[in-house]
């Protein structure tokens, strides 16, 4: 769900890759999400393969609460850091991570 707090609707195949899942896991996830009236399915208009996921009205009701744990738990996370070094260990991960993970989706670690 998290995933969706930022850009509201992604599909879901993007979302596996930002969170490295594999499909059958997020579905998973995302049918007691939607069970819970917090996330949403549409098959896309041009090819019925590619289904979107959007948060609800109930889920955004949520997202201040979501966004404020994330910025609390990065806030500890980057205590003592400045802004460049912040910016550095971003840069870094990342590169590891894209080694790794070539076909994932990158997110900014630092919002």
């Amino acid at each position: 769900m998290f995933a969706l707090v930022k850009k509201n609707k992604a599909q879901m195949q993007d979302i596996a890759k930002m969170i490295n899942r594999d499909k059958s896991t997020l579905t998973a996830l995302v049918d007691k999400l939607e069970v819970l009236g917090l996330v949403a399915r549409t098959k896309d208009s041009e090819d019925q393969r590619i289904i979107h996921l959007e948060l609800t009205p109930k889920a955004d009701s949520v997202r201040p609460v979501l966004l404020g744990i994330s910025r609390s738990l990065l806030g500890n996370l980057y205590r003592g850091f400045t802004e460049n070094e912040k910016k550095e260990l971003v840069r870094l991960l990342m590169k590891l991570y894209q080694n790794q993970n070539p076909e994932s989706v990158t997110v900014d670690l630092l919002q």
